[in-house]
């Protein structure tokens, strides 16, 4: 039984994403396709409308399946494929740097698919509670990253992506109110995003590099900021021994009352001044 990105990308990416299955390759021509809903058939339909073979049917958890496809596919893949197929029919390509190109750019960076795009790697980078997002131009890929726990780790995304890195760019610097056709020097901005109720301030910086625009993302959730004694994953027992320290520390005894400093240390006032 074979499984590999190149052959996950022989199916609709939107069909895999929206309906949570995976094809494998069971060998002898057979195909399997892993669903965690043995009773939704929508999904086998669809793949066998569109490769005109059938398959058979195992289950798995929702969540490995999920795991699995963005491993292998990378976020945003069904975007991808949108992108790809509006650059097919709209002469969609990457910009250099004559004005009128750059009023292309700006239509380009504000499609569809580029916006989805962005929302999905800032969206992701969010859930992840990454403190940083890296967007890194390099000869032949662009290059995602997420800080989480001060550790910088590579998302999954689809090499397709560098042919729209100039739109990419873009969009972020639309929505940080930079100068979009301003590309020689380095530009600071600032975004607002609004997440299931959480405000996150994104400070922004472009920089230039040597195949493109370098962006840097510092993500700031300011619900998150201030953390109490309760969120810090100790036992009962040890917060509430860490209370009690702290009480005293502070100058205050456990009942509540004000509890001299000194006299903790073995000389109270009157043995100080007698000294």
């Amino acid at each position: 039984m074979s499984f590999s990105k190149t052959f996950l990308t022989q199916f609709p990416a939107r069909v895999l994403l929206d309906k949570h299955v995976i094809p494998l390759d069971a060998g002898n021509g057979d195909l399997l396709t892993v669903t965690s809903d043995l009773f939704d058939t929508s999904a086998v339909d669809e793949l066998r409308l569109a490769t005109g073979r059938d398959f058979q049917i195992a289950l798995a958890p929702l969540a490995d399946i999920d795991r699995c496809i963005k491993q292998y596919l990378g976020v945003g893949a069904d975007t991808v494929q949108s992108m790809i197929s509006e650059a097919g029919e709209n002469g969609l390509q990457v910009i250099d740097t004559d004005a009128d190109e750059d009023m292309n750019l700006t239509e380009a960076a504000e499609g569809a698919s580029i916006v989805r795009f962005v929302n999905q790697i800032l969206t992701e980078a969010i859930e992840l509670r990454a403190t940083d997002l890296h967007i890194e131009p390099f000869e032949n890929t662009l290059r995602v990253r997420y800080r989480i726990d001060g550790v910088l780790q590579e998302a999954s995304v689809a090499s397709e992506v560098k042919q729209f890195q100039a739109a990419i760019v873009s969009r972020l610097k639309i929505l940080s109110k930079l100068d979009i056709a301003e590309k020689r020097i380095p530009q600071d901005g600032r975004i607002k995003i609004r997440i299931a109720d959480h405000e996150i301030d994104v400070r922004v910086s472009v920089i230039p590099m040597l195949y493109g625009e370098a962006v840097v993302l510092r993500l700031l959730d300011r619900s998150s900021i201030l953390l109490g004694l309760d969120k810090l994953g100790m036992s009962e027992e040890n917060l509430a021994l860490t209370k009690i320290i702290l009480r005293d520390h502070s100058g205050h005894r456990p009942d509540g009352k004000r509890q001299d400093n000194v006299a903790v240390c073995g000389a109270g006032p009157n043995q100080r001044r007698a000294a």
